[in-house]
């Protein structure tokens, strides 16, 4: 969990100068960090579904390691906004996972 977390902090990093956007000013990049999200997730939809044979046949052809991959890039774009607004995921995820885990089924 560490490196993910080194990763995120770097990359957030890298996306602030590419975008020549300082700390006090990052929260211009917040609706584009959730527009990424949403295509990413649109991504992870159809990778889902073309696991399922639900796709076109052209489709349906792609590689194996597509669906995982996708996962991947939406846990990824939404660490970066978490990072971005200045939420730390790591107690977040701590504070749902016990609420969670008093649920009742």
């Amino acid at each position: 969990m560490q490196d993910f977390l080194t990763f995120i902090n770097t990359e957030h990093k890298r996306l602030l100068a590419y975008y020549q956007v300082d700390e006090g000013g990052k929260q211009v990049l917040d609706f584009p960090m959730v527009a990424k999200i949403t295509e990413e997730l649109g991504e992870l939809s159809q990778e889902v579904l073309r696991s399922h044979g639900y796709q076109r046949k052209e489709k349906l052809a792609k590689e194996s390691g597509a669906l995982a991959d996708e996962f991947a890039d939406v846990l990824i774009t939404t660490c970066l906004l978490a990072k971005n607004m200045d939420i730390d995921i790591v107690s977040a995820l701590e504070r749902k996972m016990d609420k969670i885990a008093e649920r009742v089924y």
